[in-house]
Parts: C-alpha cells; sequence; structure tokens
C-alpha cells in the first residue's frame, strides 16, 4: 500500500524542477537508473556532497560513506555532513542566516520513501540552488540553468527568488530588531546623564541610530540588487 502511495509522488518529485537543475551537475546513477534509483541517489547524500563540493571546492575533506545500502544510520550521516556545509557556507562564505527551516536529517535518514522525505529533500535542493547561483562558479551554473527548457528554467528562477526572499525577510527582520535594540540601550544609558549637555555630538543616541539604519539599508539595498541581477542573468 505504501509503495502505491508513493510511487506516485516519486515520479512527480522526480520530474520537477528542482530535481531536473541538480542532474545538470551529472548523472545521478550509472546507465538508465530507474526514478527509484534516481531517488535513491538523492537520499543517500553522496551525489549531493559532490554537488556541494563542486559549488565550493574549498570544502574541507568529510569522511562521506560511498555505499550506504539503505543503512538509516550511514544515511543520516552523510545528509548530517551535507547540511552542516551548507549551513557553514551561508553563514561564513556568503554572510546569511538561513531563516527556513533546515532539512530535517531523521525523515531523510529513517522514512525517505515518504511525502515527508521528499519535502526534506526539497530543502536541501533548495538550499544547495541558492548556494549555486552565489558563488564564484555562479556564472557556469547559471548558464547550465539557461541551458534548461523554458518552463524549468522559469520554476527554478522562481525557486531562487524564493531563497532570495528569505534572506531579504531575515535582513529586514534583522533591521527592525537591531533598531529596537540600540533604541532601547541607548534610552538607557541616556537616562543618568539627562541633565548633562557635555555629550558628544558624534556618540550621540540620535547618530548612532542613524548609522545602524544606514548600514542595515545597505544590506538590504544590496540583497535587493542580487535578486535583480539574478533575474537578468536568467
Amino acid at each position: 500500500m505504501e509503495n502505491e502511495i508513493f510511487t506516485p509522488l516519486l515520479e512527480q518529485f522526480m520530474t520537477s524542477p528542482l530535481v531536473t537543475w541538480v542532474k545538470t551537475f551529472g548523472p545521478l546513477t550509472a546507465g538508465n537508473g530507474t526514478n527509484l534509483d534516481e531517488y535513491v541517489a538523492l537520499v543517500d547524500g553522496v551525489f549531493l556532497n559532490q554537488v556541494m563540493l563542486q559549488i565550493n571546492p574549498k570544502l574541507e575533506s568529510q569522511r562521506v560513506n560511498k555505499k550506504v545500502n539503505n543503512d538509516a544510520s550511514l544515511r543520516m550521516h552523510n545528509v548530517s555532513i551535507l547540511v552542516r556545509q551548507i549551513k557553514c557556507y551561508y553563514q561564513e562564505t556568503l554572510q546569511q542566516l538561513i531563516m527556513m527551516s533546515l532539512p530535517n536529517v531523521l525523515i531523510i535518514g529513517k522514512n525517505p520513501f515518504s511525502e515527508q522525505g521528499t519535502e526534506e529533500v526539497k530543502k536541501l535542493l533548495l538550499l544547495l540552488l541558492g548556494c549555486a547561483v552565489q558563488c564564484q562558479k555562479k556564472e557556469e551554473f547559471i548558464e547550465r540553468i539557461q541551458g534548461l527548457d523554458f518552463d524549468t528554467k522559469a520554476a527554478v528562477a522562481a525557486h531562487i527568488q524564493e531563497v532570495i526572499y528569505t534572506i531579504l525577510c531575515a535582513i529586514y527582520e534583522a533591521c527592525g530588531t537591531i533598531i529596537e535594540l540600540s533604541e532601547e540601550r541607548d534610552g538607557l544609558h541616556s537616562l543618568p546623564h539627562a541633565s548633562s549637555s557635555a555629550q558628544s555630538p558624534c556618540g550621540s543616541p540620535g547618530m548612532k541610530r542613524t548609522e545602524s539604519r544606514q548600514h542595515l539599508s545597505v544590506e538590504l539595498a544590496d540583497a535587493k540588487a542580487k535578486i535583480r541581477r539574478l533575474r537578468q542573468e536568467l
């Protein structure tokens, strides 16, 4: 019964734009593999770790189990490595926060052949796509996307906008939070000196808030410009 339910989900997932895109990095299986064979290649994490290595050749060597053989613990090990590498790349290289929930390694490892499993793999592919179009080799990867058929290319472009939009939301939210906290801090600091007029203008709370707003506005503008450039390139 489970196979009867999962088979149509699998067929739909394996023909989705994200899977079509990730196949531009190379074949999922040797020879003519079935949808199930290709899906297993995705959830086992070996292929996707190789994709991440193409995106970031400077990755530190990690021991990925090449032969998973449907072992949940080995699968979780491989996917855990991938998720850590993705998170590290966003935070340390791209200087961006991942606001969407990270892929659930436990579900991918123990229950990959389910609707939940495909949703978690989709998150992996979406985050990898966000890395690919912002890395140093982005021109090469964007050119591959441009070689896809029109409908697939349009859908991939929408996914790119989706992942970048979450970053925009993160920056916008950070703007409000930081400004609110700085105003609270400056308000507290100014209380003991309410009667003093000797404070230096360059250190005034108002000027500090203005500088914070300007800095965060620049970051927000940069993120918006990045989305515009990606739209034009696609």
